[in-house]
Order: structure tokens, then C-alpha cells, then sequence
């Protein structure tokens, strides 16, 4: 209300570049409430957004312009349209070379590094995250939670724990999402501290421990709720409708996760959704509901072409495949989709994804009686692997081996 009641007040004073900065500032600084209590693309945001772009025209080459082209990077990220935010990426990139400071250098680096995730370009994302977080203190730079709105060394340090894991690294990248959460416990901002636990919930899923994704979900429930997060309100219910379709509620669960779905799509973010849908789709799966895990499945894909959010493509299509076997699905029409997944997995080097499509493939493979065909593939990748060998998806993959070895 203070940064809307100064922002009616200057439309009061006579036109000058100097009210155009007052208001820049304004507009941005009125992102960051918003961003917690509406979503990170808001149609509020939005129009924000919107004006700080015209404005920025007006300005050389200032810290006050990078701020701005940062946040509007940020947004256009979620929306999330993220060849546009590479677009401003690299505006912001050229003028962090010009105005010749470290710490923008390396934050015009982090804001790349979402897109290129979402992209499947997952080398590149990672490199750009170890830029800002050798960069990157918590005691010096912890202020900046106040100016983006989250930290951004502990959104570095996630995002960058995600790309090793997609990358084939468990331990690092469970190593490095705990770091995370070490430091946003440290900082004590709420916001950052929500964004944490859901890094951390995402990584436990991707290790598939339950156990950790319900400890961190029952201490994200508060926090969103207390704060009013609604973005973080729409994961929570997804990731508790998740619980309860698992522990046999599967209507109640199934219900709350849609609720989800339609919180998040409320707040005009669509990021984040074909990783949701996928986690749904496996829950729904694993319940034995396969025309609604489906539906899941093909809401993600339709979302993956609109928005190019690739990175959990290769997923996707092996839940496909293993839905249609589930449904009795011709064999080489499963068998396509497990191929085409590994194909993907390996053009964005996501080595864990493809761990899981050699997997499904090498089962579908025995059944077949190609037993030859699938110790090859899978010895192949396995064999690739140096660390993480406790995880279930390795412990999986070995036993698998023994199995098709006897």
C-alpha cells in the first residue's frame, strides 16, 4: 500500500527524469510484496514489470537500469516465456561487462541460469550457477534477499544442485541442495526459506526419498500458509496431495493436487508445471490410476511445446511408455517411447534420466526375451555412473543387471 499510495502521489509532480527514476524504483520495489502474495507473474506484476520497461529507455547505462532489466528478466522467466529472459539476459550480461562490477558480472551470469535449465541445456546452466555461488557470501550478500526478493545464492546453489543431479552427480548435487538450505536457515528470510525447502523436496524426489520430501513439505506447509506464499501455497497442496494419493487416499489426493495445479496456474506462473505433472503422474501410477496419470502426462507435453521447457521431457515420455504398458499398449509402441526418452536424455546429457528410460527399456527387453540387448544397454550406462550408488535408481539399475546376468 505504501509503494501504490507513492506512486499516486508522483503522478501529482510535474513530469522530470528525476520522478521517471522515483517511480522505476517504485515499480520494482512494488514487484517484491507482490511477487510473495500473487505469484512471481502476476497480472499485477505484470503491469509493473511493463512500466519499468518503458522506463528504462529513459536511463543510461546505471546500476539502476540493470536492477530493472534484472527483475524483468526474473519475471518473464516464470511466466514463464524463457527465450524472452535470455533476451534480457544478455542486455543484462552486456551491461554488467560495462559498468565493470564483479558481483553484477556474476549475478547477470544466475539469471541465465533458470531459462537454460527449463531449456535442457543443462551444462550451460550449471557453469553459470558456479559462477555466482564461488562468487557468492552469505554474510556479505545476504541484503540482497531484501532487493530481488529471495536470496540469490541459495536459488543458485539449488538450482545448480538440480543440474547435477539431472547431470548424472547425486551426491554433489544432495550435497550442495543441503548447503542451500544451510544458508537459508542462516539468512532467516521466509521467502527464501520457502524457495529452499521446495529445492529440497524436488532434490528428495529426484532421489526418490520419501522419508525427506515429508519432513521438508510439513515444514513448508506453515511458512507458505503464515506468509500468505501463494505460489508456494499451490506446490505445498500438490506435494500433500501427493502424500495422500500414496498412502491410499487417491480421489482426496488426486483432488488436492489438481487444486494445486489450478493455484499455481491463478498466479499466471506456468514454470515449474511439467516437473509438477510429472511427480503427479508417477503418484497416479503408482496407485494404479493410469487414465489419470494420462492426463497428467499429456497436459505436461502440451505445456513442454508451448513454453520449450524440455528438461523433464525424457521423464515424461518414459511415464508415457510405462502408463500405455500399464494400459496394454502394443509393445513397440511402448518400446518407442522408451527409446525416443533415452534419445533426449542423452542429447541434454541428463544421465540420471537416462538411467531411468535404459531401465524401463531393459525390463520391457527381458520380457521380450533380448536379453543380450539389455544387459549391453544397461551395463553401458550403469558402468557410466561414479558416485550415488545408494540411491534407489542405481540400487535399481544393479539389481536389475544381476537379474538379466543369472
Amino acid at each position: 500500500q505504501h509503494f501504490k499510495q507513492a506512486l499516486e502521489l508522483l503522478l501529482t509532480l510535474p513530469e522530470s527524469k528525476n520522478r521517471d527514476k522515483q517511480e522505476l524504483s517504485l515499480q520494482l520495489a512494488l514487484v517484491l510484496p507482490l511477487m510473495a502474495i500473487q505469484g512471481f507473474a502476476s497480472p499485477e506484476i505484470g503491469l509493473a514489470v511493463t512500466r519499468a520497461q518503458e522506463l528504462c529507455h529513459m536511463f543510461e547505462d546505471t546500476p539502476e537500469l540493470f536492477m530493472a532489466l534484472t527483475q524483468i528478466s526474473l519475471f518473464y522467466s516464470t511466466r514463464p516465456e524463457y527465450r524472452k529472459s535470455l533476451e534480457f539476459g544478455d542486455q543484462i550480461t552486456k551491461l554488467a561487462e560495462k559498468l565493470g562490477d564483479p558481483m553484477l558480472k556474476a549475478i547477470a551470469l544466475y539469471i541465465l541460469s533458470w531459462p537454460k535449465l527449463n531449456l535442457g541445456e543443462l551444462t550451460q546452466s550449471l557453469e553459470h550457477t558456479k559462477q555466482l555461488s564461488a562468487f557468492y557470501d552469505p554474510e556479505k550478500h545476504g541484503h540482497l534477499a531484501y532487493v530481488f526478493g529471495y536470496d540469490l545464492g541459495v536459488m543458485c546453489l539449488a538450482f545448480g544442485a538440480w543440474a547435477l543431479w539431472l547431470l548424472g552427480y547425486p551426491d554433489q548435487a544432495e550435497e550442495q541442495m543441503d548447503t542451500a538450505i544451510a544458508h537459508a536457515r542462516r539468512i532467516d528470510h521466509p521467502h527464501t526459506m520457502a524457495f529452499a525447502l521446495v529445492g529440497g523436496i524436488v532434490m528428495q524426489w529426484f532421489l526418490r526419498n520419501r522419508e525427506d520430501i515429508d519432513k521438508y513439505t510439513d515444514e513448508l506447509v506453515p511458512i507458505s500458509y503464515d506468509n500468505g506464499f501463494i505460489f508456494w501455497i499451490g506446490h505445498a497442496l500438490i506435494y500433500l496431495g501427493e502424500r495422500k494419493t500414496l498412502e491410499g487416499q487417491v480421489k482426496e489426493g488426486i483432488t488436492r493436487m489438481k487444486e494445486g495445479v489450478a493455484t499455481l496456474h491463478a498466479t499466471g506462473s506456468e514454470t515449474c508445471l511439467t516437473r509438477l505433472l510429472a511427480r503427479m503422474a508417477t503418484a497416479c501410477k503408482e496407485m494404479g490410476e493410469i487414465e489419470e496419470g494420462l492426463k497428467m502426462v499429456e497436459e505436461a507435453l502440451e505445456l513442454k511445446c508451448k513454453f520449450e521447457e524440455t528438461y523433464m521431457e525424457a521423464e515424461l515420455l518414459r511415464l508415457k511408455g510405462e502408463l500405455l504398458q500399464f494400459q496394454g499398449e502394443e509393445e513397440h509402441g511402448v518400446e518407442d517411447y522408451f527409446r525416443k526418452a533415452i534419445d533426449i536424455a542423452k542429447s541434454q546429457k541428463a544421465k540420471s534420466l537416462e538411467l531411468r528410460a535404459v531401465v524401463s527399456l531393459s525390463r520391457l527387453l527381458k520380457k521380450q526375451d533380448k536379453k543380450e540387448e539389455a544387459i549391453e544397454l544397461l551395463e553401458e550406462t550403469y558402468n557410466w555412473f561414479t558416485e550415488g550408488f545408494d540411491t534407489e535408481d542405481l540400487k535399481e539399475a544393479k539389481a536389475l543387471l544381476e537379474e538379466l546376468s543369472k
